[in-house]
């Protein structure tokens, strides 16, 4: 019998045999670690994330139905210290309005710029230490491009933008583990909450006029949303997907060196680089799962779904179904059918997934521009967490 087993280093290594192998066996699947349903067929997990109304992210309603260790668990957490319910985890409703306050802040007319300039001037910048064109893709350009994308977005004051940065680096170095020691822990729950002081302070500090910060400080004023759930919100926005992110852009990068024919195919039509990063997310996107909790009972597959059930749409597992692309395990830039589904669907869609995915193109681009072959890799190590897989460290020579 098939089963799911994250934790595993060869799977972490290199989880699609075993995501195949679950797929064919046992589509949907009981997990008893976390008292939920794995489900790895595209279709199903389309389904599951277009259907916000079946499949809540509310984990505190499903936690009052005691099915799911895992809506415990979160719903823990997202009431630990009596703080506000995250973005991600209300109901479809509340998720809906609070993302209207904030979403002008994501538009492509605001973060197209930004996104070429920090990505130009992160990669250019490693090149330009003296290591003979080696540079370790994660700290020297993945990782602060992201911090510099966000906080931008956001829109903190001037004289706090190096302490929102600070912060949000300690954070993402933490999250970025499943192995994190004591002292970094320590550190990065210190920084947690530091960083929610910071973003209630933010709502009634001076600001600039573009930015969430604005947005919501305004929508406070007119009443439109609590400042408790404006500053939960700020600091979600400040903290959620960085390192996805991150790991798309290695992971983006690490596509450039092994595949030649790729690099060429960009290098010769700069403008394939968008299909470069769908396809890189749909092939190694670095988000492995995203909880849902049943609101009713419903067949998937041949399973009985009740409500209160724990739901895990593999979301890796999908963009490699055969059902649905063709020929899954090999990269292309050719493919018809190209809806992966690692920003979310439907309601729940990533607010920047669109920032996200143009800060990957650009690093891309800025690469292409300085090279004419492919960087060879020098090493690489895997890692993450259970719910992100991707890239901790990735050393290559230009």
């Amino acid at each position: 019998m098939a089963d799911w087993k994250p934790q595993r280093p060869s799977y972490v290594k290199d989880p699609y045999p075993a995501l195949a192998r679950l797929r064919r066996e046992d589509p949907v699947h009981w997990d008893r670690q976390f008292e939920a349903w794995v489900v790895t067929r595209y279709e199903d997990c389309d389904f599951i994330l277009r259907n916000p109304h079946i499949f809540s992210s509310d984990a505190h309603s499903a936690a009052q139905l005691n099915r799911s260790k895992l809506a415990a668990q979160l719903s823990g957490a997202a009431n630990q210290g009596n703080q506000s319910v995250p973005f991600i985890r209300t109901s479809a409703d509340e998720h809906r309005e609070q993302r209207g306050l904030a979403s002008p802040a994501y538009v492509p007319e605001r973060y197209r710029a930004m996104v070429k300039n920090i990505g130009w001037k992160w990669l250019h910048g490693a090149l330009s230490e003296p290591d003979s064109g080696a540079v370790e893709v994660m700290s020297s350009v993945a990782n602060p491009s992201v911090i510099e994308l966000v906080y931008s977005l956001i829109g903190p004051s001037d004289t706090e933008r190096s302490h929102f940065e600070s912060l949000g680096s300690d954070i993402q170095e933490w999250r970025a583990q499943s192995d994190a020691g004591p002292l970094l822990r320590q550190s990065g729950v210190r920084a947690q909450k530091n960083l929610r002081d910071l973003c209630t302070a933010a709502l009634s500090a001076d600001a600039p006029d573009s930015g969430a910060i604005a947005l919501l400080r305004s929508a406070v004023d007119r009443e439109e949303i609590a400042a408790v759930d404006a500053s939960q919100l700020i600091f979600d926005l400040s903290i959620a997907g960085n390192n996805a992110t991150a790991f798309l852009i290695g992971s983006v990068l690490r596509v450039l060196c092994i595949f030649p024919e790729i690099y060429q195919q960009i290098k010769d039509d700069p403008e394939l680089a968008p299909l470069l990063v769908i396809e890189t997310l749909r092939w190694e996107g670095p988000t492995q799962f995203v909880p849902r909790f049943a609101t009713q009972e419903i067949q998937l597959g041949k399973r009985l779904i009740r409500p209160g059930d724990g739901v895990l749409p593999l979301v890796t597992a999908a963009g490699r179904d055969p059902e649905r692309f063709d020929d899954p395990d090999k990269f292309s830039l050719d493919r018809n059918f190209r809806a992966q589904l690692q920003f979310g669907s439907g309601e729940h869609h990533c607010i920047g997934a669109g920032a996200a995915s143009g800060l990957a193109e650009e690093i891309a681009l800025a690469l292409l521009e300085i090279t004419d072959s492919p960087p060879e890799i020098i090493s690489e190590k895997w890692g993450g967490t259970m719910t992100l897989r991707g890239l901790q460290s990735l050393k290559i020579q230009i």
